[in-house]
């Protein structure tokens, strides 16, 4: 099972959304923030985000900026796009997209492809030294 960050700009069509990432066997995540300039995605760190292409271009810039930094996969789905406009973006942006007429099947689908192809992002290293004199973590527990 893995996270998927969903950022819509109406709190219905969230909802929906994470309930077929429910549907779909993934664990949906909110963003409150409806994208914030990319940073629930460097904070939530999922392993897809949903993006709402309705939301303002500046937002939607900065969350696919932030997707590529973290390595997070990005589908695209619109609350005001038709189908064909949707795809049109999705193409030009070269990223998947969901139709919100499709179900939870076809959501598992893409979400499944995505993270069939998508490395594995490597474990993030704690240093054993830290602080200004370089004293391990054992030292100071002491």
């Amino acid at each position: 099972m893995s996270s998927v960050l969903v950022i819509s700009v109406d709190p219905n069509i969230e909802m929906l959304l994470g309930q077929l990432v429910e549907f779909s066997g993934h664990h949906p995540i909110y963003d409150v923030t409806v994208g914030a300039a990319g940073e629930a995605i460097r904070r939530a760190r999922p392993a897809v985000v949903l993006l709402d292409t309705a939301l303002p271009r500046d937002v939607i810039r900065a969350c696919l900026a932030a997707a590529d930094e973290m390595g997070t996969e990005v589908v695209l789905t619109s609350s005001s796009a038709s189908v064909r406009e949707l795809e049109a973006e999705a193409a030009a942006r070269r990223e998947a997209f969901f139709d919100l007429t499709a179900g939870p099947q076809t959501l598992a689908a893409i979400i499944n492809r995505l993270l069939s192809r998508s490395p594995q992002r490597p474990a993030v290293a704690i240093p054993r030294t830290f602080g200004a004199q370089g004293a391990s973590f054992e030292d100071r527990a002491h």
